[in-house]
């Protein structure tokens, strides 16, 4: 709409009427401000729905007149993020699927079949086997007051770290640990790192395209890392570059992404292509991260349904196991 010659107020107002309530409230408030004559980027900051990157680009846009483009960049930047995030939801939706329908069988199975059937099998004086005493034992503690209280305060604890971590302060010592917590995570840690990279690095392509400073492209690149661990590395790293070092020298320094991420930067400043490099590093990490999650897609499949064979069939023979008890004691 900006690039036909639409006003920006107007085309704020447009997507204020045509977003959800919350976000058309959003959109329809900086419709007002910038009517007003407020800049885009210091309405912006009073809504906590604009990450500080995107407020920090418009910005830049407004200070050199190419706000336009910024926005266009930018757009191209959050549709690629968000054509990665739902490629990825899409690989371990079916995984989570078949893992929810195996354990409502579980439940069935558990719960309602082979509990309705110990009546019956007392009433007729049948001992019943050692393992379909285990699982209705197994049933009954599952079921206990103890282990649902156990359940609720996990549940609760959880969900007060979780409140506990939003609110914590970036530079906060909890939310450090977390985060650090997670990178060391094995596997998952691996593919969050990977993710990092891959946005910082998108960021430091869009933003070389915009001619932007070292020192302040390393500023916005600590909007983008939402993870205090290589926050703290993006600082360094700025602090070195701004001592005279290069991006490459400082990121080895800093021990920041891998060898191959130092190294095709460091062809990239002697190039003059660092821009195109980046893009280029952040889409091969996007391949990694989506054929990994393919391959763990692929993988946890047998071995939910393996674990879940296992599990019903153990339940199906503590189930028959009475009844061909019963059958003999007839014959």
């Amino acid at each position: 709409m900006l690039t036909a010659g639409i006003p920006i107020n107007q085309t704020l107002e447009f997507l204020g009427r045509s977003s959800g309530p919350a976000l058309g409230e959003v959109y329809l408030d900086l419709s007002v401000k910038v009517s007003r004559g407020n800049y885009l980027s210091s309405s912006m900051k009073a809504h906590a729905v604009f990450p500080s990157y995107m407020v920090g680009l418009v910005q830049v846009g407004e200070q050199s007149g190419s706000l336009v483009a910024v926005l266009g960049h930018l757009a191209d930047y959050l549709e690629r993020s968000l054509t990665f995030r739902r490629r990825m939801q899409a690989a371990l939706s079916y995984p989570a699927v078949l893992l929810t329908v195996s354990l409502a069988l579980l439940w069935l199975l558990s719960y309602s079949l082979l509990p309705a059937m110990v009546p019956f099998f007392q009433q007729l004086g049948v001992e019943l086997p050692a393992l379909t005493r285990f699982v209705l034992w197994l049933t009954r503690v599952a079921a206990s007051p103890i282990a649902l209280l156990a359940l609720i305060l996990a549940v609760v604890t959880a969900l007060l770290v979780r409140r506990q971590l939003q609110e914590a302060e970036d530079d906060s010592d909890l939310r450090r640990r977390y985060d650090l917590a997670l990178l060391k995570l094995p596997v998952v840690g691996a593919l969050l790192e990977q993710g990092i990279s891959a946005r910082v690095l998108r960021m430091l392509s869009l933003t070389g395209l915009l001619g932007l400073d070292l020192t302040r492209t390393l500023r916005l690149l600590e909007g983008v890392a939402d993870n205090r661990v290589v926050v703290e590395k993006l600082v360094r790293v700025r602090e070195d570059v701004h001592k005279g070092c290069t991006l490459s020298q400082a990121m080895t320094n800093q021990q920041l992404f891998n060898r191959a991420v130092q190294a095709m930067v460091h062809v990239g400043e002697e190039t003059g292509r660092l821009p195109r490099m980046s893009e280029l590093m952040a889409e091969l990490y996007d391949q990694d991260i989506e054929l990994s999650l393919t391959r763990i897609s692929a993988l946890a499949e047998p071995l939910i349904l393996g674990f879940t064979s296992l599990l019903v069939g153990t339940l199906c023979v503590a189930t028959m196991l009475p009844w061909i008890n019963l059958m003999q004691g007839l014959v």
